[in-house]
């Protein structure tokens, strides 16, 4: 379970380091260090907020030690807390910044209806409606990336 641990903390500092979350715009997308998301990866891969989702994506590289079940649960963990922290950018935004630029405002039209300001905790109760929306494995380099999103 430690090594497990340890191997989560060293990707998520990796890939914090080599692509970065950055909000341009109407749109979150990313900044990337000299890494360029090709064509033929699902669009998803740079737009975790396709279709209007509060999402987010995870990368679980082909070089982790115990095979495609632990590239799969780091892409998950990173996934899963890059969606966590954009809901509670959303409830932020609904509740107590209602004329703040963060999110586009498809996505916060999307949501609102389940968001109840006077609820204590309310991001919690948004949080666990977070699930797999969708995977992809990069054929060519074995990566496992999966993107987690709010259901509507």
């Amino acid at each position: 379970m430690k090594k497990i641990l340890i191997i989560i903390f060293a990707l998520t500092t990796i890939s914090a380091c080599t692509r970065k979350e950055i909000y341009v715009g109407e749109n979150w997308k990313y900044e990337t260090a000299g890494y360029d998301v090709p064509d033929t990866y699902p669009a998803w891969i740079s737009n975790p907020s396709l279709g209007g989702y509060i999402g987010g994506v995870g990368l679980g590289k082909s070089n982790v030690q115990g095979g495609a079940d632990t590239q799969r649960d780091i892409a998950k963990t990173i996934a899963r807390g890059k969606a966590i922290r954009k809901v509670h950018i959303l409830v932020d935004t609904v509740c107590n910044n209602p004329g703040a630029d963060k999110i586009e405002k498809e996505i916060i039209d999307n949501y609102k209806p389940q968001i109840d300001c006077g609820q204590a905790y309310m991001g919690a109760e948004l949080i666990k409606k977070i699930v797999v929306k969708e995977e992809w494995e990069d054929p060519q380099e074995g990566d496992i990336y999966v993107w987690e999103v709010l259901q509507k």
